[in-house]
Parts: C-alpha cells; sequence; structure tokens
C-alpha cells in the first residue's frame, strides 16, 4: 500500500543531475554513518548535503511533500516555536536555543522530496548498520578495556555517547536486522537468516551485558510487539514473541546488573516519597509534578520558546519546587513541548508523531525501519527530549525522511545493493 506515487523523472535525467542526485545520496549515507560517532561530522555533512540540494532544484517534489502531514507538520513545528518566541518572558539567547533544539525537523521533507526520487536508500540503511556494528565491536573492547584511546572513560562499554542513546541506537539495529532476517527466513536463505539472527542477537546481548538504559527496557517490550503485529503470520508473530520474552527471561535472571537497573526504580521511588531524597527517579517524579504546575499557568499557548529553564526557575525560586538548580528540560518531550507552547504544541508533536507512523504503515523493511525509529522515539521521549537530543533527534529526521521518500514512491523500487540490506525489501 502506498500513499502517493509520484510521475517518472524528466528533468532529472540528465547524466549531470544524475551524478548530483548521487552526490547527495552519497552525503545522506555518510550523515548515517556518522551519527553513531561523531555530532560534529553529522552537523557538518548535514550543512553539505543541504548545499548539495542548491543545484538539484527539485521544487515539484518539496512542493508535494509539503502538502502532506508527514512533510507538513514538522515546518508545522518549527513555525509554531518560531511564532512562540515572540511571548516567551527570557532572554533572546533562551528564545534561540528553544528553536534550535527542533530546527533539525525542517530538513525531514527535504528529504523524503529527495529520496522520493532515489534509488539509494538502501546506502543510509546499510551505512548506518555496518557504521553501528563497528560501534559494537569497539563497544566491547572498550567494556574490557575503558582507557582505550579517544574514548570516554566515564561509561564502560560506551566509548562515544551516553549509554541511553547508544543502547537505544542498538535496540534500532537489532530490530532492522531482525525484519531482514525474518525476509531471508522467507526467501528460503537460511544462512543469511542465521547470521543476521546472530548479528541481532548480539546487539541485544551487549544492551543487556553491556550498556543498557532504563528506557531502554521499557521501548524493547514495545517494539517486540509490534513487531509481531506487522507479521503476515499469526504464528510467526506470536513465535517472535515467545523469542523475545525467553531472551529477556534469561538476560534478567543472569545479569545482577540488570536486576539492579530494574530494582532500583522502586527504592528510587520510595526514596523519594518518604524522605523526599532527589534520586534519580526522584528527580523524574519533580520535573513531572513541576511541570504540570508550569503548565497550569499558561495551558492553551505555553510560556513560549525558550521558556523551560527560566520557568523551573520562578519556581525555585518562590520554594514551590524541591530542585535546587533549574533543568534545561523536564527529561519529557511532551512535556517541553507543552510547557512553551501549551495545549497547541502538544497537539502539533501528537499530530505529527501519528502522521509519520501512518507514513510507514505498509509492509517492508524500509517502512518497518521508519515505524521503528517514531516508535522508539515516541515511547523514549516520555523519559527524554529525544527530538531535541542531537544524536537521537537527527537520527529521527534522517531514517523519517529517507525511508519515507522510498514509500512515497509508489510502485517504484531501487536497485539491488550489497548485503545485508536489499532494497527488494
Amino acid at each position: 500500500m502506498t500513499p502517493a506515487t509520484f510521475d517518472s523523472p524528466t528533468a532529472f535525467d540528465s547524466q549531470q543531475h544524475k551524478s548530483l542526485r548521487n552526490l547527495s545520496d552519497g552525503l545522506a549515507a555518510a550523515i548515517a554513518v556518522s551519527l553513531p560517532w561523531s555530532t560534529t561530522a553529522t552537523g557538518t555533512l548535514v550543512v553539505l548535503w543541504l548545499l548539495s540540494l542548491i543545484p538539484i532544484r527539485d521544487f515539484p517534489s518539496l512542493i508535494r511533500i509539503v502538502r502532506t502531514p508527514a512533510g507538513a507538520l514538522p515546518i508545522a513545528m518549527v513555525a509554531l516555536a518560531a511564532v512562540g518566541m515572540l511571548w516567551a518572558d527570557v532572554s533572546w539567547s533562551d528564545r534561540l536555543q528553544g528553536i534550535q533544539a527542533i530546527v533539525r525537523l525542517l530538513v525531514i521533507p527535504l528529504l523524503i522530496a529527495h529520496f522520493s526520487r532515489s534509488t539509494h536508500i538502501h546506502w543510509v540503511l546499510n551505512g548506518f548498520v555496518t557504521s553501528l556494528t563497528v560501534l559494537l565491536v569497539v563497544s566491547t573492547i572498550h567494556w574490557f578495556w575503558p582507557e582505550m584511546p579517544l574514548s570516554k572513560p566515564f561509561f564502560p562499554g560506551a566509548p562515544l555517547h551516553d549509554y541511553i542513546v547508544q543502547s537505544l541506537l542498538f535496540l534500532v539495529a537489532a530490530f532492522v536486522l531482525l525484519h531482514r532476517a525474518m525476509q531471508a527466513r522467507r526467501d528460503g536463505n537460511t544462512m543469511e537468516c542465521g547470521a543476521l539472527f546472530a548479528l541481532s542477537l548480539l546487539f541485544m546481548t551487549s544492551i543487556v551485558a553491556v550498556t543498557s538504559g532504563r528506557t531502554t527496557y521499557v521501548v524493547f517490550p514495545i517494539l517486540l510487539v509490534l513487531f509481531a503485529w506487522r507479521q503476515k503470520s499469526f504464528k510467526i508473530g506470536a513465535g517472535v514473541c515467545l523469542i523475545g520474552l525467553i531472551f529477556g527471561g534469561i538476560a534478567f535472571a543472569t545479569s545482577p546488573y540488570l536486576q539492579e537497573r530494574v530494582a532500583s526504580i522502586s527504592d528510587q521511588v520510595r526514596r523519594y516519597e518518604i524522605n523526599k531524597e532527589m534520586t534519580s527517579g526522584g528527580f523524574r517524579l519533580e520535573f513531572i509534578k513541576n511541570s504540570v504546575e508550569i503548565v497550569s499557568a499558561a495551558p492553551v499557548i505555553g510560556h513560549g520558546t525558550g521558556s523551560i529553564k527560566g520557568a523551573f526557575e520562578r519556581l525555585i525560586k518562590n520554594g514551590r519546587s524541591q530542585l535546587e538548580t533549574a533543568p534545561a528540560h523536564p527529561h519529557n518531550q511532551l512535556l517541553a513541548s507543552t510547557i512553551q507552547w501549551g495545549a497547541v504544541g502538544a497537539v502539533f508533536l501528537c499530530a505529527m508523531w501519528l502522521a509519520h507512523l501512518w507514513l510507514f504503515r505498509s509492509g517492508g523493511l524500509f517502512a518497518w525501519a521508519g515505524f521503528a525509529v517514531v516508535a522508539q522515539n515516541i515511547v523514549a521521549s516520555q523519559f527524554n527530549v529525544h527530538l531535541s537530543d542531537s544524536v537521537m533527534g537527527w537520527l529521527y529526521v534522517l531514517i523519517v525522511g529517507v525511508m519515507g521518500g522510498t514509500i512515497l514512491q509508489g510502485d517504484r523500487q531501487p536497485t539491488k545493493p550489497a548485503a545485508p540490506i536489499r532494497s527488494s525489501d
């Protein structure tokens, strides 16, 4: 099922335009490769990719995309943030920081428009999974050698980003590979199925044994159920869920670290409720409590773009918060939007998420990759501000944009790429 079908390209048939489009495709793949490693490199490559679009000037495709909910709502979010700067009672520096956190959403319709005519979507997905596979090896080495060069020693097994980001990236890779393994099984390619399933299992093992965030433990069962639901066979879906439950049970039973991470949640909440102790869980509960009070003061249009820290500072100053310092965000994307733009912001954010989920409702690997990233972002954003986070925000933009482009190609399919990802999916 495809939401739209575009006419075959006419002005892009020249060799020059094909070369320019290939360059843009390659830069997008480079962004995917750099994403798990360097935010600076990612930002630089995004700028180069945007510059590469100038000589292509594919305005008709962009106009078509902007007329769809998937392309229009990211623009609407940024437009709301721009207008919200007008009524924010904070410095212009804070207002600019507030809009910078989501301005990357403007890249989504550009990516969808470009890749709606591209035959190289597989470059991006292959590059992303391959890059994460290399990071998986480096992460394992770092677990045993935390002092390895060019790494951060704070989280053994997370040499570059914090463990929350890395474990979520690994989770996305694991489910992309799992889908590809299932496709290989249906194609009768037993060896490829086994290899891809084993690699997916290695990513999951790393999450459990090396770097794990509690947010990932919440996202995992939800993605597992969604993956099983999207299978064409009830038996296969039930089997996937059973395997996932068995893996999770074994992991929990054999990992004291995992048991401690899960058990600490109730202990932290209890210490906060009884002794008002600011544990990790206590901080989150206080963020929610304070956020609800802030939102109630301006429920419709919020306090304006970039107003989050200032709003918390006022609560602390008035003795209405147990926090000692004001946070930059409430560790919840929906609350962050509602504080700044009220119910209007919450509606816009939820509408964008739903539009992107709907975009990826069809079957196939590319649709599943997009669906999984959107679902992961929705769930994880209840515990973090992942649309505003550099790594997870760009992951959302890149995968939604690129995978969304291939969905909107209609019946035109990319040419066959190299393993492990096949574009025929």
